[in-house]
């Protein structure tokens, strides 16, 4: 369980490979609390999940992100830019933030626009007090350069269709595109029961309670 930090709660950071995160509590970044400028130079912050690597360093690689609950973070949940083969399946998240403060693929903004290839099959995003009633944009936001490669499938978007999403749709693919792990997603229907009982540390055999 990650909770309470003054940045991103977690981190895949650098020209790494061969990384799975799965069944983590990823909660309540802080959004205004002790930050100074070392940290960030705005002090309203709140990051759930980030995945990337430092401009001009080769991408990470094979990152596969399963099975996690994220939990009233209000940005990044998650951001996903400069890496390639990212897994970001049957994932929960509940009481992200209006719009693009979901499933952030590919910055988008400047120099920080890289390339990056990711799959994301049956994840859920259900509304909270900070999603502001589910009247914005959807979750999901497309950016990266073109040549990008993004796949979405089944993923459930509560006041939204599924799928549903915007920013950059010309990097959008019509099929599955690698096989970064042996992991067989779970249709979204069955995600929010299985998150629940499992994710985060917690007494053996005892689930999580509702958030």
């Amino acid at each position: 369980s990650v909770t309470w930090s003054l940045d991103e709660n977690m981190v895949i950071w650098g020209t790494v490979q061969d990384v799975t995160l799965s069944n983590n509590l990823v909660a309540e970044a802080l959004r205004t609390s002790i930050h100074v400028d070392e940290i960030s130079s705005n002090p309203d912050h709140s990051m759930g999940l980030y995945v990337g690597r430092k401009d001009g360093l080769p991408n990470s690689r094979r990152i596969t992100i399963v099975r996690n609950l994220l939990a009233s973070n209000e940005f990044r949940n998650a951001s996903i830019r400069g890496a390639d083969d990212v897994e970001f399946s049957n994932n929960f998240v509940i009481n992200h933030g209006d719009g693009q403060l979901g499933l952030n693929i590919g910055d988008g903004n400047g120099k920080k626009d890289h390339l990056v290839s990711v799959a994301a099959f049956g994840n859920v995003y259900e509304d909270g007090p900070d999603t502001g009633g589910g009247g914005g944009l959807p979750p999901i936001r497309l950016n990266g350069k073109t040549g990008s490669k993004v796949y979405l499938e089944d993923n459930l978007l509560e006041n939204h269709q599924k799928d549903e999403h915007w920013g950059r749709t010309s990097n959008l693919v019509n099929a599955p595109f690698f096989t970064a792990s042996n992991y067989q997603p779970l249709p979204s229907s069955q995600v929010r029961d299985l998150v629940f009982a499992n994710a985060g540390a917690r007494l053996a055999g005892k689930g999580l309670d509702v958030v």
